[in-house]
């Protein structure tokens, strides 16, 4: 058992001579380019040239609002809880409301 807490004390301070060492380490980066510059060819400068034909375009935005109506179709149904906390807080206003105008005409009968 002294051997192993001798052994952990020597672990310590190996591991502090290590943090002394590096808080007064310097690092250096150098970064090096290449000198070889590429060049590409392009054959059509007019970029809306590659674009798909217009019924792929309009066939592609329609699968694209299609996820789009899906995705927040299954947000709300993740976020049904909402539902009936939002129903129980309208049925508690509800009836808070009316209790305070019932004690409210029971308090002030001219009203």
């Amino acid at each position: 058992m002294l051997a192993f807490k001798n052994n952990m004390v020597d672990q310590q301070i190996k591991n502090r001579r290590t943090d002394d060492s590096v808080k007064n380490s310097v690092v250096v980066l150098n970064f090096y380019e290449s000198n070889v510059i590429t060049r590409d060819i392009i054959a059509n400068k007019d970029l809306s040239a590659y674009n798909p034909p217009v019924l792929k375009r309009i066939g592609m935005s329609i699968e694209n609002g299609w996820d789009m109506f899906i995705s927040v179709l299954v947000y709300i149904i993740n976020a049904w809880v909402i539902f009936p906390i939002g129903f129980g807080l309208w049925m508690l206003v509800r009836y808070i409301k009316k209790r305070r105008s019932v004690i409210l005409i029971k308090t002030n009968p001219n009203l």
